[in-house]
């Protein structure tokens, strides 16, 4: 169906929402995996490279912190969601769970399905929580065929657009202040570097080894700390995704078009099965593409790497028989400390469905994902 097509249907059958009980009736979470180990060692002078002896879960596998956070941000989803989750807690046809096809994020969802329905009680993240919570499905795609989650699946237009904003005569002049910089950096990791695009996987790298309490050197950790030049030049980068209308079409339209095809039929009343709650279990880059396209990074925060658990909530609520949306980010772990309020989109706080469709149809594929991606 084309998508103005849609747009006609959604707003006809506002109509037919004549069945009792406004308010939140839908929603979509999306959210960031729990603490990590380091992913690689970030060069051949990384005094902290041996598995055994300093990561003993191994690379890039979600810690015991790690399942905590996402066991306290399950409790926390229960309370926002009770209402939608109801009494008889998880059921299929109610609640749908998917991860990317990798360990943290898999036992992320897991451990926050934990913490949303705890029969385990209290230490639900401990490490066997993967295999005892095998009876709730979590979805997953190979990370080759995944391009609504992790975006690995190879896009040439979108590679291309990116590779183009690290050769703008702005970003050259950022590289250029930096020389002095990255010869320090090339020094002490024992591999070149000459862009900022060079270390992002280093910072993060260095900022999980400090975590830690292991003893890095003084100069690394002069490097690493809130406000750093380092840390500047990674909260850039992460403005850099879904930067442009065209960018963010090829990567986050995917899991955007998905999420508002299932707002539609909801609010037609022909979502089969008709479930309450879709869980969304992915990466930093995921949510740092969804805000970047609907311009939110800019408007709302400066660009910055979302946190370990930061979510994204989707919503879609009813008013007097009339379907809007309301979407917040929650970048803080555990509560609150102040209530989330919803973020201001082009179409205000509260977006009616058929509004919101029209105001970013662009960023919204109408075509197959290999063929929005072909270079033309």
């Amino acid at each position: 169906m084309k998508l103005l097509s849609l747009f006609a249907v959604v707003c006809f059958l506002y109509q037919c929402a004549s069945d009792p009980g406004d308010g939140l009736v839908f929603t979509h979470i999306l959210f960031r995996h729990g603490e990590r180990n380091i992913l690689t060692p970030y060069g051949p002078n990384d005094p902290f490279a041996d598995v055994k002896t300093y990561w003993p879960e191994g690379y890039g596998q979600l810690t015991s912190e790690g399942r905590r956070q996402q066991y306290e941000l399950g409790e926390y989803l229960a309370k926002r969601y009770k209402n939608l989750i109801g009494e008889n807690g998880y059921h299929k046809n109610n609640i749908y769970v998917r991860s990317t096809d990798v360990d943290r994020t898999l036992m992320s969802a897991a451990h926050t399905l934990a913490g949303m329905f705890p029969p385990l009680g209290k230490q639900a993240w401990n490490k066997d929580l993967g295999r005892k919570w095998q009876a709730i499905p979590i979805h997953t795609v190979p990370e080759v065929d995944d391009y609504v989650l992790y975006t690995i699946r190879p896009c040439p237009k979108y590679k291309t657009s990116y590779k183009a904003i690290f050769d703008t005569p702005e970003v050259e002049a950022v590289d250029r202040e930096h020389a002095g910089l990255f010869k320090e950096l090339t020094k002490f990791t024992g591999n070149p570097i000459t862009k900022m695009s060079q270390i992002h996987l280093l910072y993060q790298t260095l900022e999980i080894e400090k975590s830690k309490g292991l003893n890095i050197s003084q100069w690394a950790k002069n490097l690493v700390y809130k406000g750093s030049a380092m840390e500047k030049l990674i909260n850039r980068k992460f403005g850099f995704y879904a930067k442009t209308k065209e960018m963010a079409k090829m990567r986050p339209g995917y899991l955007l078009k998905e999420i508002l095809e299932r707002f539609s039929k909801k609010a037609n009343k022909t979502l089969d099965p008709d479930r309450s709650m879709y869980i969304y279990s992915a990466h930093d880059t995921t949510i740092a593409h969804v805000l970047n396209a609907l311009n939110l990074y800019s408007k709302i925060w400066e660009p910055h790497s979302p946190p370990y658990s930061a979510c994204v909530f989707f919503e879609l609520h009813r008013n007097k028989g009339k379907y809007h949306i309301e979407i917040y980010y929650k970048s803080e772990q555990g509560r609150d400390k102040k209530p989330l309020q919803p973020l201001k989109l082009l179409c205000g706080t509260k977006c009616p469905l058929d509004e919101f469709y029209r105001l970013y149809s662009d960023i919204i594929p109408t075509r197959d994902y290999d063929i929005e991606c072909k270079l033309n």
